[in-house]
């Protein structure tokens, strides 16, 4: 199947072009959205980084869809470094169609034994970037919740500890929120910027009866009350979702700087693994 992702190809395309590669077509969005929310953790449409990225997902998988062979499992994995690597390159920020048109070819070439996309081979990543991505940089600010919720066995929601899915998001009002609260890092820690307070190191996905318990209080604060609960797997729910644990840690003495280093540097270790080896 030929992949046209430009206006006037679409336009011209006939009945007997879509006839002929619905089905596929329909089973390679499907196939999709399974990999989207089972190994990339896309488990709302909010979290997507790019909508312009479904189109050549479907589009690459469609050929292959019906095989059950065991190179089905090794093309799914390789959608998914190119998802990551397409995210963190932001490939698609720009000419998205350009993109698709390059893309989807080269990933059939991979598929077929052949070198990867050029946006997996040649990907870099400077973990620094975190630092300055907020909810305004929306496709990158997401792609890093999604390495959250999928780091180790998947992010445990801090009120039950059950892994976050779609449903328990939905239930349990989960949403990201700031590990060092925005007035305490303002009016306590003089920390002046707001792109700092907000960036994506200092998120994570809380659920609204923990956040409101949080409020503007220091971390060592609000997370002693929560370790004080008999039994509670305390450092297992910091831990998925790539916090630090320990009395030592830079959360238990307030340390905002030391913290952003810490995660920087694990999120930059979830990223690489995700990705390949190319990540500062």
């Amino acid at each position: 199947m030929l992949f046209r992702s430009k206006r006037g190809a679409v336009l011209n395309l006939t009945a007997e072009d879509v006839r002929t590669s619905w089905d596929s077509v329909i089973a390679g969005f499907a196939q999709a959205f399974e990999i989207l929310e089972d190994d990339c953790r896309v488990v709302l449409p909010r979290w997507l980084p790019y909508q312009t990225m479904l189109p050549p997902m479907a589009a690459a998988l469609a050929r292959g869809v019906a095989s059950k062979a065991p190179s089905a499992g090794a093309r799914r994995q390789q959608i998914a470094r190119w998802f990551w690597c397409s995210v963190f390159g932001q490939t698609y920020e720009n000419s998205a169609n350009s993109q698709s048109a390059k893309d989807v070819p080269e990933l059939h070439a991979w598929f077929d034994g052949g070198s990867p996309p050029e946006s997996v081979r040649d990907f870099k990543f400077d973990t620094a970037v975190l630092r300055d991505t907020t909810p305004r940089q929306r496709a990158l600010y997401s792609g890093a919740i999604c390495v959250i919720l999928g780091s180790g066995t998947g992010a445990r929601d801090f009120h039950t500890k059950a892994v976050i899915t779609r449903n328990l998001m939905l239930d349990e009002r989960i949403d990201d929120h700031h590990v060092f609260p925005d007035n305490f890092l303002e009016k306590k820690l003089a920390v002046a910027s707001k792109r700092l307070r907000d960036c994506v190191l200092n998120r994570t996905l809380i659920d609204r009866t923990t956040n409101q318990m949080i409020s503007n209080r220091a971390p060592s604060r609000y997370l002693r009350d929560i370790k004080a609960t008999p039994g509670f797997p305390f450092d297992d729910v910091l831990a998925s979702h790539c916090l630090p644990t320990g009395d030592g840690s830079p959360l238990m003495s307030d340390e905002f700087e030391e913290f952003l280093n810490w995660r920087q540097q694990r999120l930059g270790q979830e990223i690489a693994a995700l990705t390949g080896p190319r990540v500062s």
